[in-house]
């Protein structure tokens, strides 16, 4: 099994070296079959709640959320690479760095992955003070999506 580009290609070979013609129909079943398994996985860095500092290491797809800032004082640095989040169509955020105070969001580049779905926001901050949202190129798509989302009971947040 190869992985390349998120596709799985099976390579079944006979003991001549030559493949098996009777079973390349079971091979692009199987392939179908897992790359619509796999499709909400999550590839790159994880996505998750975050709770120390972070700095990523490469680019990241969420089908919905990415990360979820899970303490106070918490620096996420992108380092220049990619969060392309929403992939599903689904609400989510690339970053929601909502009840938690002093975050720091720097370095990111993100992308919403799909036209459909409302309410996504490249970054959502809500009920938090001492927040630094900077040097982020966000694009996003569709309706009641934006780049950044600042909700009620926010104070002391440059950007």
């Amino acid at each position: 099994m190869i992985l390349n580009n998120h596709h799985f290609i099976f390579i079944i070979i006979n003991k001549r070296g030559v493949i098996n013609m009777k079973k390349k129909i079971a091979i692009v079943f199987f392939t179908i079959l897992l790359t619509v398994l796999f499709s909400f996985v999550v590839f790159g860095s994880s996505c998750g709640t975050i709770t120390t500092n972070t700095t990523m290491n490469e680019s990241i797809f969420s089908v919905g959320t990415c990360y979820s800032i899970g303490a106070n004082d918490v620096i996420l640095d992108c380092a220049g690479f990619t969060i392309n989040y929403s992939t599903g169509g689904i609400t989510g955020f690339s970053v929601n760095a909502s009840n938690f105070n002093s975050t720091t969001i720097k370095n990111c580049i993100i992308v919403k992955g799909n036209v459909s779905g409302d309410e996504t926001y490249g970054i959502n901050v809500y009920n938090a003070t001492n927040s630094t949202i900077q040097n982020n190129t966000i694009t996003t798509t569709g309706d009641d999506s934006y780049g950044i989302y600042i909700g009620e009971l926010v104070s002391n947040s440059p950007i």
